[in-house]
C-alpha cells in the first residue's frame, strides 16, 4: 500500500496525524479490517491503531 506524500501532507494540514491518515488509508484501499489487519498492511504498531 502506497499513499502519496502530497494526499499525506494535506491530510496532515487538516489536523490529522500520520497514524491517522495511514489508517484511514488502509480501511478505503482495503475495506473493513481489524486492528491486527491495518496494522499488518499499513505498517502502523499495532499498539497506535486505536489512538
Amino acid at each position: 500500500m502506497e499513499i502519496s506524500e502530497k494526499v499525506l501532507a494535506m491530510l496532515t494540514r487538516l489536523g490529522f496525524t500520520k497514524y491517522e491518515v495511514l489508517t484511514y488509508w488502509t480501511l478505503l484501499v482495503y475495506g473493513p479490517s481489524t486492528a491486527k489487519e491495518i496494522s499488518e498492511k499499513s505498517g502502523i504498531p499495532y499498539n497506535r491503531v486505536y489512538d
